[in-house]
């Protein structure tokens, strides 16, 4: 299967094979938000430490499931940039983004960029620190072509 991109964990990368978002109309506590979903296979490499091996071997997921994500509702997303510092909402505590590493984990200093459009996706940027998965935060990154579905 094609890969759809890229996402780097520290010194890690995992080839992407889903990636996918749509805007929820009651998402979180009732409130609209967005779900993003991307999901990696293995690391292209292995990792040579046993425990990097066991934690990395299914591939992460970068999510977010009805969060609300400052991203406005527009036809065309192409250009948008936003750029969240802390991992949740400080008003509602609803966090943004997650990290699944065999855990789930936070997620700060994200800067997501939607670069360009073919259809119903685009290609996606994102940045971010990962904290919890190694012993200091960890840069993030990815780039992918994302599928937007219809709102739900």
């Amino acid at each position: 299967m094609e890969s759809l991109g890229e996402l780097i964990l520290g010194r890690h990368r995992f080839p992407i094979h889903h990636a996918t978002f749509r805007r929820v109309r009651g998402g979180g506590q009732g409130q609209p938000g967005w779900d993003f979903e991307i999901d990696t296979r293995p690391p292209i490499e292995e990792p040579p430490d046993d425990t990097e091996r066991l934690m990395l071997a299914t591939g992460v997921r970068f999510y977010a499931e009805g969060d609300p994500i400052p991203l406005a509702d527009a036809e065309d997303l192409t250009g948008v940039e936003v750029y969240i510092e802390e991992p949740f909402d400080p008003e509602s505590g609803e966090v943004y983004f997650t990290l699944y590493v065999g855990e789930h984990g936070d997620v700060s200093h994200v800067r997501l960029r939607s670069l360009e459009r073919r259809g119903t996706q685009y290609r996606l940027q994102v940045s971010a620190l990962a904290h919890n998965v190694f012993e200091a935060p960890t840069k993030l990154s990815i780039e992918t072509w994302i599928t937007r579905e219809p709102t739900r």
